[in-house]
């Protein structure tokens, strides 16, 4: 079940960073009037809800056993933050500036934010679905090591 959850988070990723790219797509052409100061107020909160999650996630990878959907939270909350901050910055250009070109710039960064997280995820699910190596395992090590195994 974890890898299937993992499969549909990860293709969820890829649906999100279309509609968001396809909006940007959509502002490229036209810029909207943009509400900085709402923006930057969204995306404070979004900030500081993140850095909550962040910190009882903490960093999966220093967990013995970590879970692939415990890895992809990660990345999508990371994901989030980060986009938060761009967010705020980006916000904080267009008050300072009335430069509203950067909205359409940002939301084509966080699509392609989430693209990346997407990969990450679908990459780690493809592999074990198809039985790959493990990352850090060279089969050229593991085949000396069978073969230095009197009567293999």
């Amino acid at each position: 079940m974890e890898i299937l959850a993992s499969v549909v988070n990860g293709f969820m990723f890829i649906f999100m960073a279309c509609g968001i790219l396809y909006e940007a797509l959509q502002r490229y052409q036209s810029p909207p009037a943009v509400n900085s100061e709402m923006v930057m107020g969204v995306a404070a909160i979004g900030l500081i809800a993140n850095l909550i999650v962040i910190y009882y996630l903490k960093d999966p990878f220093q967990h013995t056993r970590t879970t692939l959907n415990l890895k992809s939270a990660f990345f999508h909350v990371l994901g989030d933050l980060i986009a938060s901050v761009g967010v705020l910055i980006g916000g904080a250009i267009i008050w300072f500036t009335g430069w509203n070109i950067v909205d359409p710039l940002l939301a084509t960064g966080i699509s392609s934010l989430l693209f990346w997280g997407a990969w990450n995820v679908l990459s780690e699910v493809l592999q074990i679905l198809l039985e790959g190596v493990p990352k850090g395992v060279s089969l050229s090590e593991v085949k000396k090591e069978l073969q230095a195994i009197p009567a293999v």
